[in-house]
């Protein structure tokens, strides 16, 4: 049995070189795309690829994040291409785990082959126990929330599906979709209690720093922006703006509510319970590149605002091309 692993990363220095050496342990392939990184993440994907690390990585520069279409072009290929029986689609944020302490490939070899594969979330929160000075961030980070308030969930990919031109994934690989008549429709997942996601979004107060600062205005200029949905995003956004964004106190809050579907109203200072529930490596892993260059954020935002407004001059230009059309004199 092949198991491929896909991502599409951006500004993932922090964490990509723990991302592929984990998941290599018990995966074939990984095939990683960079969307227009700024920091060191391409060059360490280089390096490890150089060294012998089952990686295929490439770059793309479009403005938009497409992850949708990306990811579901890379799952086609890992298919396709490199005959994946099982297509992991995960962030560079996410590592899969077992839920009893199995072997990791000898539990997605049992998973039914028929459907999808639905994996829940558990996400971690950094906390004033953490070791400062420990790079790997397993074992940095040990606390997770006890319980997910709104349990979120991502799928992995039969061989046998994925391979469908028809079959796309959806946006952050929560679903999976089958275009029909004029539609798409939810290919039904079996939910998987064997395997859970470790999900670490928010990991240092500079990373935070970073996310929020782009996460925010991308979302606003998306055309499917939903306001209930990133509350987070605006309220890490305008946390950074005021000065409030510099303690560990701050991080653990925003990290601990990370993902939750709230509204304005509703109390989000609310206590979360954590547990202290380490994510157990396949072999323990030793980083060669374990303090990668930092961001300015100034050149983040700088190269957001140059992005965004690209995007808006382009619309603008193709709705003065088409007036100009409609203001053409007709011939008699």
């Amino acid at each position: 049995m092949k198991i491929v692993l896909i991502s599409m990363v951006r500004n993932e220095a922090d964490v990509i070189e723990l991302f592929v050496r984990y998941h290599a342990e018990f995966v074939d392939e990984l095939l990683i795309i960079d969307h227009r990184s700024l920091d060191d993440t391409r060059e360490i994907l280089s390096q490890l690829s150089s060294e012998g690390l089952p990686i295929r990585f490439s770059q793309i520069g479009d403005p938009a994040f497409d992850q949708a279409k990306h990811m579901t072009r890379l799952m086609h290929r890992a298919a396709t291409e490199y005959g994946a029986d099982w297509v992991l689609p995960l962030d560079a944020d996410e590592f899969l785990t077992t839920t009893n302490d199995t072997d990791l490939r000898s539990t997605i070899e049992g998973l039914s082959p028929t459907a999808p594969a639905l994996v829940a979330w558990r996400t971690y929160v950094p906390t004033d126990e953490d070791p400062a000075d420990e790079p790997n961030l397993l074992r940095r980070m040990t606390h997770r929330r006890e319980a997910e308030l709104e349990q979120q969930q991502k799928v992995i990919v039969p061989g046998a599906l994925a391979q469908d031109p028809k079959v796309v994934l959806g946006v952050g690989n929560h679903r999976l979709k089958r275009w029909g008549w004029r539609r798409r429709a939810i290919v039904e997942p079996i939910e998987t209690l064997a395997l859970v996601n470790a999900h670490f979004p928010l990991r240092s107060v500079e990373q935070a720093t970073l996310k929020g600062l782009v996460a925010w205005p991308s979302l606003l200029s998306d055309s499917q922006y939903r306001p209930k949905i990133f509350w987070n995003q605006k309220r890490m956004f305008d946390d950074i703006l005021s000065g409030e964004a510099s303690s560990r106190e701050w991080l653990t809050q925003i990290a601990s509510t990370y993902a939750l579907t709230l509204g304005p109203d509703d109390d989000r200072e609310a206590p979360v319970k954590l547990v202290d529930d380490p994510v157990r490596e396949p072999v323990p892993i030793e980083l060669r590149w374990p303090n990668p260059n930092t961001i300015n954020p100034l050149s983040v935002v700088a190269e957001m605002a140059e992005r965004i407004a690209g995007q808006l001059g382009d619309v603008r230009r193709a709705q003065r091309k088409k007036r100009a059309l409609w203001a053409r004199p007709r011939r008699p």
